[in-house]
């Protein structure tokens, strides 16, 4: 049982290395089209319902928007946000409360991801999004430290800025500022 846990641990850190690649390639292309961000998060949302409901954990979505167009790898966005929201439920506790918030201003959107779990530290936050980066490493043994690298490439890739702001033991809020 422990050498199978472990040898599926490797294959999800190979998995991640060679994702991690690709997206640093300047060479490789995403299959970027025309796709409906409202129905992009729904569908995440209800996909990372199943993994929230181990916790108990409730993920609100609060988009007013019923479409709005963007040009982008849907497949990748939508790994980019599951990633972000998939820590969210890792580092909260039973029971709390995450916020999927859509807002938009003429040209420019934001999307907000926001936890009331352990939060991050004022010293790891620059590091968040680098390689093999795991922050609370007692309670992140199935993490690769890759899955945030991954997103910020990906953000990186539809030119959206990613941040995040965090107070241990109260708020983590990432941030996907993008123009549409």
């Amino acid at each position: 049982t422990q050498m199978f846990s472990e040898v599926v641990h490797l294959q999800r850190l190979v998995d991640d290395l060679l994702s991690l690649t690709k997206l640093q390639n300047p060479d490789f292309k995403m299959d970027k089209q025309w796709i409906n961000l409202s129905e992009l998060l729904s569908d995440v949302t209800r996909s990372m319902r199943q993994v929230a409901l181990k916790k108990n954990i409730t993920l609100q979505l609060d988009n007013p928007y019923p479409s709005i167009a963007f040009e982008g790898d849907y497949g990748r966005l939508r790994q980019m946000v599951m990633v972000v929201l998939d820590n969210a439920i890792k580092f909260s506790s039973n029971e709390d409360k995450i916020q999927i918030i859509m807002s938009c201003k003429e040209d420019e959107c934001q999307l907000q991801i926001i936890d009331q779990g352990r939060g991050i530290s004022k010293e790891d936050i620059p590091y968040v999004f680098d390689r093999f980066h795991q922050g609370l490493k007692e309670s992140n043994l199935s993490g690769t430290g890759l899955g945030l690298a991954i997103a910020k490439e990906i953000a990186n890739r539809h030119e959206m800025k990613i941040t995040v702001d965090s107070e241990e033991f109260v708020q983590t809020t990432f941030t996907f500022i993008f123009k549409i």
